[in-house]
């Protein structure tokens, strides 16, 4: 029988957020700050430097999964700890 995992009701819903969240295929700024371990605020001013990939649609800044994943790629640090 596997072994359960407990959670807070906050971890629980970020679990679905992301589960939610792996299906789609362009992401708001607030979905990226779930999907990353940095904040609304850093995300848009990464975005506002130049450094982070959007475009905007309607008034609405978007990221596309594949830039998300193609930025992630090139400010990747392999960090293997033992």
């Amino acid at each position: 029988m596997p072994e359960q995992i407990a959670m807070t009701d906050e971890q629980f819903k970020k679990f679905m957020k992301t589960a939610e969240l792996s299906q789609k295929m362009a992401f708001s700024v607030e979905e990226c700050s779930v999907l990353l371990p940095l904040s609304e605020r850093t995300i848009r001013s990464l975005i506002q430097n130049g450094e982070f990939p959007s475009l905007r649609i309607g008034g609405r800044l978007v990221i596309s999964r594949s830039a998300l994943t193609a930025w992630l790629d090139r400010n990747s640090v392999n960090d293997f700890r033992g």
